[in-house]
């Protein structure tokens, strides 16, 4: 669907580019915002803003991951029905939502510690959960490209910047997917497994 914000602007095209190689993680030249499109297509993932998901199929996949609370469980979702069921993620141009981007953890009505302490903590889940989601689904070298852009290259980025926040965020991010590489490989065994045993869905799409 169209997702577009409370002033009937666009946020969102049909995805975000898909994930291509080493280089393209590395520079993050893979979060590149697509234009609107006139036919329904398959997409590489759906935002969650604008996502309806067959709840059967939901079910099967597993729902989304509980240790994410936010930032990332719509690409694990739509990349785990990919991989391991073949089902797809589809552009619907006739559909259209509006999404209040960022409504429900305005400054404005939170308390400033509040808001500064959901900000760090989504600044952290958004590194540590693309750690564990491209690992999981997709490509050795996309992955190595992400971990060494987050472990290396921005956190000097973040530093030259006085950023700290974001530089200690990168940092616990990056041990505390280290930490739990054990489960990780662990489910992504398991996933394996189940992609292994499965048998194509008459209906392909999620």
């Amino acid at each position: 669907a169209k997702s577009t914000e409370f002033k009937n602007k666009p946020v969102h095209g049909k995805h975000i580019k898909a994930f291509k190689g080493f280089f393209d993680t590395l520079f993050l030249s893979y979060r590149i915002y697509n234009d609107f499109e006139s036919e329904r297509t398959e997409t590489y993932y759906s935002c969650a803003a604008h996502m309806l998901i067959n709840t059967e199929k939901l079910r099967k996949i597993g729902g989304f991951p509980d240790n994410f609370f936010l930032e990332w469980e719509d690409y694990y979702v739509c990349r785990k029905a990919k991989n391991l069921f073949g089902w797809s993620s589809i552009y619907e141009p006739s559909a259209e939502c509006r999404h209040l981007v960022g409504g429900a953890i305005e400054k404005n009505v939170l308390p400033e510690k509040v808001f500064e302490k959901i900000k760090a903590r989504r600044t952290f889940n958004y590194f540590r959960n693309s750690l564990i989601s491209i690992f999981l689904f997709n490509k050795t070298s996309v992955f190595l490209g992400t971990f060494l852009n987050y472990s290396f290259i921005l956190p000097i980025k973040s530093f030259l910047k006085f950023n700290f926040r974001k530089l200690f965020s990168l940092e616990k991010a990056t041990l505390n997917f280290i930490f739990n590489l054990r489960n990780i490989i662990k489910e992504k065994k398991i996933n394996n497994m189940i992609k292994k045993a499965f048998v194509n869905d008459e209906d392909s799409v999620c």
